[in-house]
């Protein structure tokens, strides 16, 4: 389906411009004005003007980005119009209409929803009955408020937030006369600067790695030659390695989650650090014969597991070699590997940054049920499962949206916002005062 650019504009009369003014009783006409969607010379008040066939099909061809190629006959501007709608059937005007006709409100809803990019057969039923026959200016704001807020057809967005994303309407205008919402920020912003900066982060990692140390002592203090070897288990990314260089990339290129795309190009550059307290654990470990498996869930193609294996290596980390390295590339699912690894060593601690880490039955999709299921096996957290935060992306995130790689649009930051105030103080404040 075409994607149109929707400008919405309006001529001064003349040549080729057409002026249209608003007056005092008219806070829609204000608000287009203000916003520059209508553009006149705001002296002149005439709100109940009716509006002609030539200003509708004028706003149309705006709506649908067609205007330009419409004026390129370098006819006069009525005639220039009445040809380009005699050459498209499709924009619902009849052969040679007469351009100072009025328009009913009716029609010029059909017009809208062409813009919308709706047929006749899936039109929502978004507009108000107008009890005028002809449609007045006053009339005229209103249904194009309306359709500035509407969702374009099989698109999660609305008309005003893809004026605004393609630069047409100024989003601080748009805020302000609250047709859209003033999402200016990259929502990953605070959890990334948290953790490119907060002590409290890096200390989370400590009191974590202190944790599964004293777990592998007291392992250690019981251990007979005749038990099983003892070994850890541990998830890779935001557990061991930090990819926080790559979550900097994408706040400075306004990427408001996590991408499978860019991630694949930067891990083969091994540009991931330690978590705190990381290195210092592992090699414990390795002093005292206990011996580390990873397993990470990844896909960047054919070199997946060498890249993999080269994100160890470069830090050094000990038992970094295909005996210990599982790389999973169609699944998340790491319990066959661990149940494999159970056979054979006594595993002390398992360590990851999402549930799905320590035990499959983790993996629902429901916030709820999730929190459920994590509070039923409370006592295993801080023994058996060693979790490590991760404010910027898991299966929390698919929870939410239904997917782990949601799209950076203004429906998901609504849902986004949504959960931010799953639980909030129900009071007004004047904080003016």
């Amino acid at each position: 389906m075409k994607k149109f650019v929707l400008l919405i504009s309006i001529f001064i009369i003349s040549f080729c411009m057409l002026s249209f003014t608003f007056g005092g009783e008219s806070r829609n006409l204000e608000t287009l004005y203000n916003l520059e969607i209508l553009k006149g010379d705001g002296n002149t008040s005439n709100s109940e003007e009716i509006v002609s066939n030539i200003k509708a099909a004028t706003i149309q061809l705006r709506l649908m980005n067609l205007e330009s190629e419409a004026m390129s006959s370098k006819k006069d501007w009525v005639s220039s119009i009445i040809e380009f709608t005699n050459n498209h059937p499709e924009l619902g005007w009849k052969k040679n209409f007469n351009p100072s006709s009025p328009i009913s409100a009716k029609d010029f809803q059909n017009k809208l929803f062409l813009a919308l990019e709706y047929n006749k057969e899936n039109q929502p039923d978004i507009f108000p009955e107008i009890s005028t026959k002809n449609l007045s200016m006053d009339n005229m704001s209103e249904l194009i408020l309306i359709a500035l807020n509407s969702y374009i057809s099989e698109k999660d967005i609305t008309l005003s937030e893809y004026l605004v994303e393609n630069g047409v309407i100024n989003r601080e205008k748009a805020s302000e006369e609250k047709i859209v919402k003033k999402f200016n920020n990259n929502l990953a912003t605070m959890a990334v600067a948290w953790k490119q900066t907060a002590a409290e982060y890096k200390a989370l990692y400590h009191q974590a790695f202190n944790m599964a140390r004293f777990e592998v002592e007291k392992a250690l203090s019981s251990h007979t030659k005749n038990d099983k070897p003892l070994a850890i288990v541990t998830d890779v990314d935001d557990t061991i390695l930090s990819p926080v260089n790559y979550w900097g990339y994408l706040i400075e290129n306004d990427i408001d989650f996590f991408n499978d795309e860019i991630w694949d190009k930067w891990i083969p550059e091994n540009k991931s650090i330690p978590t705190a307290g990381a290195i210092d654990f592992l090699k414990f470990c390795k002093e005292n014969n206990v011996e580390i498996f990873y397993v990470t869930s990844r896909d960047q193609g054919e070199n997946t597991y060498q890249y993999a294996l080269d994100n160890l290596k470069s830090q050094n980390f000990p038992y970094a070699d295909e005996a210990h390295l599982t790389v999973l590339r169609d699944t998340s699912n790491k319990e066959k590997v661990h149940n494999e690894i159970a056979k054979k060593y006594n595993i002390v601690v398992k360590l990851g940054d999402n549930l799905n880490d320590f035990n499959r039955s983790y993996y629902v999709t429901d916030v709820d049920e999730r929190i459920e299921k994590m509070e039923a096996t409370k006592d295993l957290y801080g023994s058996k499962y060693i979790l490590f935060p991760n404010p910027t992306d898991g299966h929390w995130i698919k929870a939410i949206f239904g997917s782990s790689e949601p799209d950076s649009n203004n429906k998901n930051r609504e849902l986004w916002e949504k959960a931010a105030m799953t639980n909030k103080w129900n009071r007004i404040l004047n904080l003016t005062q």
